[in-house]
């Protein structure tokens, strides 16, 4: 059994045990977490002791699975509801693609057209779905958005991938797709609609990475369940005593938000890989290429590789959107929601070791100013045993070094421009029916909206701007993106490869660019932690004829930019602060971050900013 907690004995709990951690907490030997439910580390101890009766089996007893992988072009995915083995035990209901979670991984050779054929089964309760390629450069009527036409109830739909971008096949890449419906994205992820999707091209094979066996999916995550084994569902059925302004009627009713769950939907303390709670993997003492995935809808993980001899350095050659320019060797990496990182680890030498991958502490930038929020989660994840290599098949594969060139960036990067075109802010305020939402430049979502028209072959760069004290994690569809600056500084060299999921910690700024290329049409940009997202977090902007865009003129210096349309005479200075507060590493303060607000139409007042919180929390 695991217990539940309602929001007042969390807030209760996380507060009496502040700063009673002073280093990481994983999980304990017995298989019961201390440090929960995306909780800071100091925060977790106030709960640790809550749980530990809970019926959770010792971690590193299952067996690690590869989702089934499918390579057709033409592919036919049915989305069903579908007993899962979670635990021992009762099977958990969940919503799947063709009955297992994670889905098939979809694993096709660049430039080669893929058909996926969806049909949807799931029960009619569950209402429509899309299906989102993300990461994917497709036109814009299969991007499988929410403002895309869905997949009915009982229908099929076809998504049609030409895997082409700008001339050219796209690029290597570890991608996914998952449900995107309206309002209802995080309660249908939660509930199971994810999968992986690979692409393979000449480039990444020319380098010799360990292949077959050797490249593993690591699909990391975490969920909730009841006595019977069964999610929780904090969704459609709130664990709270009093609605809150995000969902003010009752639940299956006519609120903005009826599907959309609190801010703590999502959080749970089972953490799994592939959909196994905590699996050991038999490996090789041998080259190993990972595949790192956070899946989750909400916590944060900074992923780090130990042994008995400490810290084992990974090798990182590839972001979300393909290879690095150049390989690096790294302690630890951190995934926000959606992110992904590819990794080589060299096992040699290790014959008879046990190594964990786990989630820990990140940087001070990473914690995000509420203390028990946007904290990278305290987790294990997999235990690598190793073993001999096996004599008939020694290891091939490449070497790769840190500092090895791996990918040059597409032509177009060179000639991205370090003025934004675009500002983008990041904030929380009310939406027009006066209820507590997230936004982007002071509105919530609307479906029949539009905010930006960029024209087809043209290049933009786009200021993402933070002025809430949680940390974002902004992902932009249908093209790559290359990271400029952070905070006005060149971007730190993990960052300097091509990206479509970007980090902005509270009080940050960060410049981006890429080019319109193949499509017209709307695609969307939002939070991916998904519970922001249905909130209000998100806007469609959609690409256009050339001569039809509405790009503003240039607005100069990036403090200049993020000042540009506030309606105060102290604007720049406020603006320069908040980026120099960033650039050493801390966020700006709140008194700071509501008088960037000025002028924005959001709230401008603490007082009445922190209410907002409360109700976007549930955490009166």
């Amino acid at each position: 059994m695991i217990p539940r907690f309602n929001r007042r004995d969390l807030l209760r709990t996380s507060t009496a045990g502040a700063g009673a951690l002073a280093g990481t907490t994983l999980l304990a030997r017995a298989g019961v977490l201390t440090g929960v439910l995306g909780l800071s580390s100091a925060a977790a101890s106030g709960v640790a002791g809550a749980i530990e009766g809970a019926a959770l089996p010792l971690p590193f007893t299952s067996p690690l699975r590869q989702p089934p992988v499918i390579t057709d072009a033409d592919i036919s995915l049915v989305a069903r509801e579908a007993d899962v083995q979670l635990l021992p035990g009762q099977p958990t209901k969940m919503w799947t693609f063709d009955g297992t979670w994670p889905g098939p991984t979809i694993r096709r050779p660049s430039g080669q057209q893929t058909t996926v054929r969806v049909t949807n089964d799931l029960p009619a309760e569950v209402g429509d779905i899309t299906v989102h390629h993300h990461g994917g450069h497709q036109a814009a009527e299969h991007d499988g958005g929410p403002v895309q036409d869905p997949v009915l109830p009982g229908a099929t739909r076809t998504y049609v991938y030409e895997l082409m971008e700008d001339g050219e096949g796209e690029r290597a890449a570890t991608q996914w797709y998952h449900d995107h419906s309206h309002f209802r994205t995080g309660r249908n992820n939660w509930f199971g609609l994810q999968g992986m999707f690979i692409i393979d091209d000449d480039v990444e094979a020319a380098l010799g990475l360990p292949d077959g066996d050797q490249d593993l999916v690591l699909m990391c995550t975490n969920r909730d369940v009841d006595e019977q084994n069964q999610l929780l569902d904090r969704f459609t059925a709130p664990d709270r005593e009093e609605a809150t302004a995000l969902d003010a009627a009752p639940v299956g009713g006519t609120g903005r938000y009826p599907l959309s769950g609190d801010e703590t939907a999502s959080l749970g303390p089972m953490f799994l890989v592939n959909g196994v709670l905590q699996p050991f993997a038999d490996v090789q003492a041998r080259r190993y290429r990972l595949r790192l995935m956070n899946a989750a809808n909400w916590q944060v993980y900074n992923f780090s590789l130990s042994g008995p001899n400490g810290t084992v350095p990974m090798v990182q050659i590839a972001a979300e959107a393909g290879l690095l320019p150049v390989a690096l060797e790294r302690d630890d990496i951190l995934l926000g929601p959606a992110e992904r990182a590819e990794v080589i680890v060299d096992f040699t030498g290790m014959e008879g070791q046990r190594l964990v991958l786990a989630s820990g502490p990140g940087s001070a930038s990473a914690q995000g100013v509420v203390p028990f929020y946007n904290a990278p989660t305290p987790a294990e994840f997999v235990e690598f045993r190793v073993g001999p290599v096996d004599p008939d098949h020694p290891d091939t594969s490449s070497v790769i070094d840190h500092g090895q060139a791996l990918r040059e960036l597409p032509h177009w990067a060179a000639g991205l421009a370090a003025q934004p075109d675009r500002v983008w802010v990041f904030g929380v305020g009310v939406d027009e029916a006066g209820r507590a939402a997230w936004t982007i430049n002071g509105r919530a979502f609307d479906h029949d909206r539009v905010d930006a028209r960029p024209e087809l072959g043209a290049s933009e760069t786009w200021l993402l701007a933070n002025t809430t004290q949680q940390t974002h994690f902004i992902h932009i569809h249908d093209v790559d993106w290359v990271v400029l600056q952070r905070n006005g500084d060149p971007a730190p060299v993990h960052e300097q490869g091509l990206k479509e999921t970007f980090r902005i910690d509270p009080g940050e700024v960060v410049l981006v660019g890429s080019t319109f290329t193949d499509h017209l049409g709307p695609y969307m940009m939002h939070c991916h932690m998904l519970e922001h997202e249905d909130h209000g977090m998100m806007n469609t902007w959609e690409v256009v004829e050339p001569g039809q865009g509405d790009r503003p003129a240039g607005l100069g210096s990036v403090a200049e930019a993020l000042a540009a349309d506030m309606a105060t005479a102290e604007s720049l200075s406020v603006a320069q602060a908040v980026i120099g507060a960033a650039r050493n590493g801390r966020p700006a303060p709140m008194s700071l971050l509501n008088r960037l607000n000025a002028g924005r139409g959001v709230v401008t007042d603490i007082p009445s900013q922190a209410a907002l919180y409360c109700d976007l929390n549930d955490l009166r």
